[in-house]
This record gives C-alpha cells, sequence and structure tokens, in this order.
C-alpha cells in the first residue's frame, strides 16, 4: 500500500459525484468507480474556528481538529473546521455506523495545519455512499442518526441535516 502521506499530497484520484441520497440524509459522496480499500479520497476544508466560536452554528458542517492547530487560535483550545459557508464536495459526506471510511490528520510538510483525510476502510463499489463515524460526541447535541444501517447505534437520538443554501 502506498503511503498515506504521499496519497494525500497527489491528490484525489477516484471518481466521485454527489447526489440527493434520501429525505434523511439529504445529498451525499458517492464513487463512480471501485475504489480500493485504503484509497484517499479527499481532503475536509473549511473556515478554522475555535470550538468556542463554533456554538453559535448549527455544527451540520464541522469537524474537530485535536488539539488546536491554527497559527492564530491558542494551543489550549480544540479547533474545528466548518465548512458550512465555503469548503468542498467532503462537506456532503454523512455519517454512517457501519461506515467504508475513515478520517485522520495528516500533516504536510511546509503545511501550517493538518489535512483532514479521507480513506476507504474497505472496497468500495460504483455509486456506493462513501461514509465515516461521525462519532458519540456529534450527537450528544440530541441529533438522531438516520444512517439506516442494520447496526445503527444511535437511531433513538435525532439528527437533521440542513438544507443546501441557494
Amino acid at each position: 500500500m502506498a503511503c498515506k502521506l504521499r496519497q494525500v499530497q497527489c491528490g484525489v484520484r477516484p471518481r466521485l459525484g454527489i447526489r440527493f441520497i434520501n429525505e434523511g440524509k439529504g445529498f451525499g459522496v458517492v464513487a463512480k468507480e471501485l475504489i480500493p480499500k485504503g484509497t484517499f479520497w479527499g481532503a475536509y476544508t473549511g473556515e478554522a474556528l475555535t470550538s468556542d466560536a463554533s456554538l453559535n452554528k448549527s455544527g451540520s458542517y464541522s469537524y474537530d481538529l485535536y488539539p488546536a492547530s491554527h497559527a492564530n487560535i491558542p494551543s489550549n483550545t480544540s479547533t474545528v473546521v466548518d465548512s458550512e459557508h465555503f469548503g468542498n464536495y467532503t462537506r456532503f459526506v454523512n455519517h454512517s455506523c457501519s461506515p467504508n471510511s475513515w478520517s485522520c490528520q495528516v500533516w504536510i510538510p511546509g503545511g501550517t495545519e493538518p489535512v483532514i483525510a479521507f480513506f476507504t476502510s474497505k472496497d468500495v463499489r460504483p455509486d456506493e455512499e462513501l461514509c465515516v463515524d461521525y462519532g458519540g460526541r456529534y450527537f450528544q447535541t440530541g441529533l438522531q442518526c438516520r444512517c439506516g444501517a442494520p447496526n445503527c447505534m444511535r437511531a433513538t437520538k435525532t439528527m437533521v441535516k440542513k438544507p443546501l443554501a441557494p
């Protein structure tokens, strides 16, 4: 398997698309071709905020970085990458209790903050939705999981994804 750092530096290789999944999930990222296990397929982008500053927002498009890594944010504060107002296709990555992908923070040489990189955790078939596990903290605000996975662990809570802005 190729070095994960090198994969992130070289950019996204698999063909991907965005499509409406269902009323509960909204839009999602789907594979347009077979994506082998371990493949880098996206980097989450957006505005770096302190977790305190992000409390005013819905959290629907936020991704936590631990610990704080932005040059203008003290290191004793957690950082959130928020793609609500700007970002890329990865803002449409939905949660699943049976994810086919995972994420990690990757430092690129010369970079000022880590890249949140997405990799497949198994082979992903064409037209299959790419999903990650958002983690329990995401659902502590009373959002309900609507992943629809047979092993859904959070279906008793409420999660509503915000509609796309026009």
